[in-house]
């Protein structure tokens, strides 16, 4: 299907896609001070963090943590082990429908990436900045890929590539 480049994703949206219109996310947990984001990361590492705070807005300023403290390889190693141990810690189950999902993983992996190489500033400016943008907008995958393949069993077992249009963060 032929995608036409556009500026940015609300006109995307507007092309019978019929997918709710992308805003900025809603905080789930507020980010007060400095030491929040540490102190996120460190009890993520631990696996001590309570289950009810591994929301959406915490898996993103664990990857933007690791993403600035590591190369894009590590982060992404660790990532990948440190999710999967924390949710064996936590009681998720890590199966073919639940638990650690690696096209998602990794698309949020690019995404951080992407805006931690456009903006520059301190690590807890930076966090502040992502989750107050459209890039935090838990609905982005849907723009690259149809539902069916994003939750689908081979999606969450290995990367399986967008199959809307390619990613770009210039849309976005």
């Amino acid at each position: 299907m032929f995608l036409p480049q556009i500026s940015d994703a609300f006109g995307l949206l507007g092309m019978n896609r019929n997918l709710p219109l992308l805003k900025p996310m809603e905080k789930e947990v507020p980010l007060a001070a400095s030491t929040d984001l540490d102190r996120l990361v460190e009890d993520f590492v631990a696996r001590t963090l309570p289950k009810e705070a591994w929301t959406h807005e915490a898996h993103l300023l664990v990857a933007l943590w690791h993403l600035h403290h590591h190369s894009l390889d590590e982060a992404t190693c660790l990532l990948r082990s440190r999710i999967i141990s924390y949710n064996v810690a936590v009681g998720t189950e890590n199966s073919s429908t639940s638990g650690y999902h690696e096209t998602m993983t990794l698309f949020w992996i690019w995404v951080v990436e992407q805006f931690l190489k456009s903006h520059q500033g301190k690590l807890h400016d930076l966090a502040t900045t992502y989750l107050e943008s459209r890039y935090a907008d838990r609905k982005l995958p849907l723009l690259f890929y149809q539902r069916s393949t994003l939750f689908s069993v081979k999606a969450r077992a290995r990367w399986v590539e967008p199959d809307l249009q390619a990613l770009d963060f210039s849309i976005i």
